[in-house]
């Protein structure tokens, strides 16, 4: 029987076996955690409760199955302590334990791409301030992180200088968190994040009746024409529980990695068919993919990129993950100078 967990910027299935693992975590200097409940209403097959210094959030998943996940602090930042999935009434088969998020955000600066430097004055808009502000936030034809750039018309003009692009990890000074049902879904929210330019909450959301724990960065900038990139996962899986990655190349080849060798330096990314990458165990698997449809920006050419990664950290650990890459694969300029990242106006709440 084949059991679903799937976490949004990370996605974790889980397939059960009879091995079973212990839920009991290794013991941690752990932060004491205080959520506000207030916006809590407990139902059936999806509730939260404290349990000390942890949140525990239970939901009923696919085909019968229980999942659950345990909320902590640890040095002011989320983890969660444990995820694990049982059959309805069964024991727990605990997947990873001690997981911590991390985030990776590279941005640039938008301009206004050529084509409206001269359509817009031959439809007869002058191009005042207002004008080009309003439109850079329009361009397809803008890649912020490709420097110099070729020059043109763009506005402003290029080259692109190297200090336009900042790149930041994810730090987070978390002290609590917040706690919200909204119909079949329920949301875990920690404020406190700190990525660069951006800075805004950590949310982990659950749903009833599907295997589904979505993972979102929701920060904003006031810096003003942000385009950015970012990449995203979990980290502390074990090797022993989980001992390879598996997934189909873009040819549908099934492919793996088995854990061994000398850790990476850097995540290694994955040109994965329908963008999923899998950890497989004995009692349960782990899965990671982006969402569909708002994870992509429009491009000139539709080539796999590498949308998912895998780091081995230690003999005994590793991460997984999403990602997005900085360049367009390709010698042709027209399609090098269209890739356009993310638009952040100032004030807005990215999901990332």
């Amino acid at each position: 029987m084949t059991t679903r967990i799937s976490i949004v910027s990370c996605i974790v299935a889980t397939s059960l076996a009879a091995a079973m693992f212990s839920t009991k975590s290794p013991t941690l200097l752990a932060d004491g955690l205080k959520c506000d409940m207030t916006q809590y209403k407990a139902t059936t097959g999806l509730t939260a409760a404290m349990d000390q210094d942890v949140l525990v959030v239970s939901w009923s998943g696919q085909t019968g199955s229980e999942l659950r996940a345990r909320f902590a602090i640890d040095k002011s930042q989320p983890v969660v302590r444990d995820l694990a999935v049982r059959k309805q009434g069964g024991q727990w088969a605990t997947l990873g334990q001690n997981l911590l998020p991390e985030y990776h955000v590279v941005s640039g600066l938008r301009r206004m791409s050529s084509d409206h430097v001269g359509s817009l004055p031959a439809a007869g808009i002058p191009l005042t301030p207002e004008v080009v502000a309003k439109n850079r936030w329009f361009a397809f034809h803008d890649a912020p992180l490709e420097v110099p750039g070729v020059s043109g018309t763009q506005m402003p003009p290029l080259p692109r200088k190297p200090e336009e692009i900042r790149r930041a990890d994810a730090t987070f000074n978390v002290t609590g968190c917040g706690v919200k049902t909204d119909g079949a879904r329920l949301e875990v929210n920690f404020p406190g994040l700190s990525m660069g330019i951006f800075a805004g909450s950590l949310q982990f959301t659950v749903y009833r009746g599907s295997n589904l724990l979505r993972m979102d960065a929701i920060a904003k900038t006031e810096e003003p024409f942000v385009a950015y990139k970012y990449d995203a996962g979990l980290k502390g899986f074990s090797t022993d529980v989980m001992p390879r990655v598996i997934w189909r190349d873009t040819a549908d080849g099934p492919q793996q990695y088995q854990f061994g060798g000398v850790r990476n330096e850097t995540m290694v990314p994955l040109k994965a068919r329908n963008r999923v990458l899998v950890a497989e165990g004995k009692a349960g698997s782990v899965a990671t993919f982006p969402a569909p449809h708002k994870f992509f920006w429009a491009r000139e050419i539709h080539k796999n990129l590498g949308y998912v990664w895998y780091r081995k950290d230690s003999d005994k650990q590793f991460g997984m993950g999403v990602r997005q890459a900085e360049h367009e694969e390709s010698t042709l300029r027209g399609e090098i100078d269209d890739f356009a990242l993310y638009n952040a106006p100032p004030g807005t709440l990215q999901h990332m």
